[in-house]
């Protein structure tokens, strides 16, 4: 899918990387080349992006949450079932991953969860 995008003139895509060490995945990248963002972590050492260090939100309700999501497609699960959360007011906000980069979605949920 990123490739399809890149190819297409959409400015959003990402490089991912991860590092598995003896079955368990240890550290990773997702490197931003449109905006220079690289959003990292390591285990025991943190999260970031680029220097600025991530931290757990302190938001206690669905409602005031930003979520990532991928939309079921080709059969697959119930798209329904996110449309109406997010009717029902259980969601704050989603970046659907469906036609973008996933990675790099699911790192801006990360950074914008503060």
């Amino acid at each position: 899918m990123g490739r399809r995008i890149f190819c297409t003139g959409i400015p959003h895509f990402a490089i991912s990387i991860a590092l598995e060490r003896d079955g368990e995945i240890v550290a990773g990248v997702i490197y931003d080349p449109t905006r220079d963002e690289m959003f990292w972590a390591e285990k025991g050492a943190g999260a970031y992006v680029n220097e600025h260090r991530l931290r757990v939100s302190a938001r206690r309700g669905l409602g005031d949450a930003v979520i990532g999501t991928g939309i079921p497609f080709r059969g697959r699960g119930d798209p329904s079932l996110l449309s109406r959360c997010a009717r029902r007011g259980h969601v704050g906000d989603g970046r659907g991953a469906s036609a973008r980069a996933a990675a790099l979605d699911l790192a801006y949920v990360a950074a914008w969860a503060l």
